[in-house]
């Protein structure tokens, strides 16, 4: 079970990697998951990617548009500018932090 702090952690990983993957393409929910998979390997299910869209759909870092023209509407997310600054203040705070980590990692096994 992950304490607060490494919950903050993963949750703001995940969300540098929805918004980076939807600034390359907006895409859908289902989209993302699948994405998310063929990159890194993982699952996360609708439960963990709808809240998280939705909370940065709230935070205005997305906006979102119904599709009409698929068999099924399809919701999909696109970034904003604000989302852009933040993913890129994100970047950096990931960078160091693996960095940091990495170092530290480093010095022990030495």
């Amino acid at each position: 079970m992950l304490n607060k702090s490494e919950y903050t952690v993963v949750k703001g990983t995940l969300a540098a990697v929805v918004l980076a993957i939807i600034q390359e393409n907006p895409s859908c929910g289902y989209a993302i998951i699948k994405e998310i998979r063929k990159r890194h390997g993982i699952y996360l299910g609708p439960s963990t990617v709808y809240p998280m869209l939705g909370e940065l759909q709230r935070r205005k870092l997305l906006v979102s548009e119904w599709i009409m023209t698929y068999v099924r509407p399809k919701k999909v997310y696109t970034i904003t500018k604000a989302g852009i600054s933040e993913l890129q203040t994100m970047s950096v705070q990931i960078s160091v932090l693996f960095r940091e980590v990495t170092k530290t990692i480093n010095m022990t096994v030495q």
